[in-house]
């Protein structure tokens, strides 16, 4: 089907209707009537017919307050009805908004307020990150003070509205914040100091969260560095600590460490030791934790008092055994712009040919498609960088939402919210991802039977045991599984005996046992082949078969006849491994077996 663009005949009345309205009703009406024109003719006449040029030149019109107020009105209208597919075209216009912060009247002022408000709202929550990278540039870049309070306040309100997602981006939002807070206007740096608290008010950490007015006013004023840090030291940590709380304390514990009190230096370094303790994963105290090896380590060589000297090569070693390093390199960003230029080129074949001039070189039909197509794929972007595949809801949103007035006014289609392309286009990056992560055979056949050959990841709790791991296991051969106390070994044996390890071969066509101590009480005074022909799953096997496996582990015809209960830890697990063996298991799991 051609995408025919709309006549712009329609939308000059309705500008000047809205430019020339007498009251704020009248400039109410003439919003929504332009908006509801937008909406039903095509997203393509915000560009085609200019209007979010003159509604930007009603905006900049000193010579009238009306004209200004129907200028945010109109994007106010605009934002509403059309919702998140004018998400990434009308959040160019909040520089706009933003400058009519400084208006002397009133109704100016609030009108550029609540349109503000409403392009904010078009955002779905997975492009958090798209518009704080907006409201930060702003922030940097305005010279009126009311404009900052303005854009504090949309952050804070952000911050509010998205409490569990805003821990994401403390790391790259709150400098921006800081930078604020020492704003030589009072009012910019107490909405600094109020946007910083609710920032840091989502910390998800509960042992953090009383800390959280002394951390702000540290990032405020420097001199309270001190205090701070002495009633962290007296905190007992117990919840892990993960990359949005050490967004918040990593400056903090780098000041502290540059600080000339010996007594403020112990209590960091003390205050280090017990948070990097908590730091879970690798990958967060690479890019976190590294910057506070060097100041502890200067600490650790330079200190005066033997105390402190312990105390920082203490902390030193937590933060090198964490993942902390001062010579490797910092982890690479994100190439984000490379990353949304993959997912577009993967989208584009599941799109309406229509809205393509040319898909190589990739060539949207019109530049506001274009920008849209750009934003929806910065936020797949983000879902495949997260690995959210099994959430249809934010790919619907990121996707069916964004995109739907394009492919049905333009392309033809009858998908109208977009829900089937969404769903295809998810499959679609999923089957990717299974296929880049697929284990990899060496197509040898002299290796013998394939048991199992799977990719799982492994969890305890909140705890990321395993990620991403290969396991391929080959009939008649042992594997030994080496690590740490509390590594997770004994959890990956009982989650392959009880079948939670994914894609692993259910117990009808690949049989596990684990070997472990299960004797009872009610047992003690059988004897031990009666133990173990009692057992249900052998009824069936002769008692000359079960005489036999009990001598192949060491039982001999009068230790047979012995009672069970006379047995010590190390026979009674080779009891167990003597009947594991009986169930003829393709898999024997055996936890710590050279403790026996």
């Amino acid at each position: 089907m051609s995408n025919r663009l709309p006549s712009v005949d329609t939308i000059p009345p309705l500008l000047e209707a809205l430019k020339s309205a007498p009251t704020a009703p009248d400039a109410k009406n003439a919003a929504n009537s332009l908006a509801q024109e937008v909406k039903t003719s095509g997203l393509t006449l915000l560009d085609d017919a200019k209007i979010i040029q003159a509604l930007h030149a009603f905006c900049a019109n000193k010579k009238s307050g009306y004209e200004r107020e129907s200028g945010a009105m109109g994007l106010q209208a605009l934002a509403t009805v059309l919702g998140t597919p004018a998400a990434p075209i009308l959040v160019q216009s909040l520089p706009t908004l933003f400058e009519l912060y400084m208006d002397k009247g009133d109704v100016v002022r609030e009108a550029a307020t609540a349109a503000v408000r409403a392009i904010l709202k078009t955002f779905p929550p997975e492009g958090l990150g798209f518009i704080l990278a907006r409201l930060e540039t702003a922030l940097d870049q305005t010279k009126q003070w009311k404009s900052k309070v303005g854009i504090l306040d949309a952050i804070r309100t952000l911050s509010n509205q998205n409490k569990e997602l805003i821990g994401e981006y403390l790391g790259t939002t709150l400098p921006h914040i800081e930078h604020a807070m020492h704003d030589t206007k009072a009012e910019v740096s107490s909405a600094a100091t109020k946007c910083g608290t609710a920032l840091c008010g989502t910390l998800p950490n509960p042992d953090l969260l009383p800390h959280v007015p002394p951390l702000v006013k540290c990032m405020a004023n420097p001199e309270a560095v001190a205090a701070c840090i002495k009633s962290l030291s007296n905190t007992t940590f117990v919840a892990e600590v993960t990359a949005p709380a050490l967004a918040v304390l990593v400056p903090l514990l780098n000041r502290a460490l540059n600080d000339r009190s010996m007594e403020v230096q112990r209590r960091t370094v003390i205050v280090i030791d017990n948070l990097v303790k908590l730091v879970r994963d690798p990958k967060v105290a690479a890019r976190y934790l590294s910057g506070l090896v060097d100041g502890v380590d200067k600490i650790m060589q330079g200190a005066s008092f033997p105390e402190v000297r312990a105390f920082a090569a203490a902390a030193h070693a937590t933060l090198l055994k964490a993942g902390a390093s001062s010579g490797a390199p910092p982890p690479q960003p994100r190439d984000l712009a490379s990353e949304t230029q993959e997912c577009v080129r993967q989208m584009v074949p599941f799109l309406p040919p229509s809205l393509f001039t040319s898909v190589e070189p990739l060539r949207p039909f019109h530049p506001l498609f274009s920008l849209s197509l750009e934003f929806s794929g910065e936020l797949v972007a983000d879902l495949v960088q997260s690995r959210k595949y099994d959430k249809a809801d934010a790919w619907k949103r990121c996707v069916g939402t964004c995109l739907s007035p394009w492919m049905s006014v333009y392309g033809g289609s009858e998908d109208k919210d977009g829900s089937e392309v969404s769903e295809t286009i998810r499959t679609h990056f999923h089957a990717l991802y299974k296929a880049q992560f697929a284990p990899k055979s060496n197509g040898s056949s002299e290796e013998g039977e394939v048991l199992c050959e799977t990719l799982f990841s492994l969890a305890y709790g909140a705890l990321l045991l395993l990620s991403h791991t290969t396991l391929r296991l080959i009939r008649g051969r042992r594997y030994g599984i080496l690590g740490p106390n509390g590594s997770g070994k004994s959890t990956l044996l009982r989650a392959i005996r009880d079948g939670k390890v994914e894609d692993f071969p259910p117990q009808d066509v690949l049989r596990a046992i684990m070997v472990e101590h299960a004797l009872q009480g009610e047992d003690r005074s059988l004897s031990i082949i009666d133990f173990i022909a009692a057992d249900k799953q052998l009824q069936s096997t002769p008692r000359e078969t079960i005489r036999e496996q009990l001598r192949e582990v060491g039982f001999d015809d009068q230790r047979q006849a012995e009672p069970v209960g006379g047995l010590s830890g190390g026979w009674k697990m080779k009891l167990e491994l003597a009947r594991a063996m009986l169930y003829k298991a393709d898999l024997l799991l055996l936890d710590e077996p050279t403790n026996h």
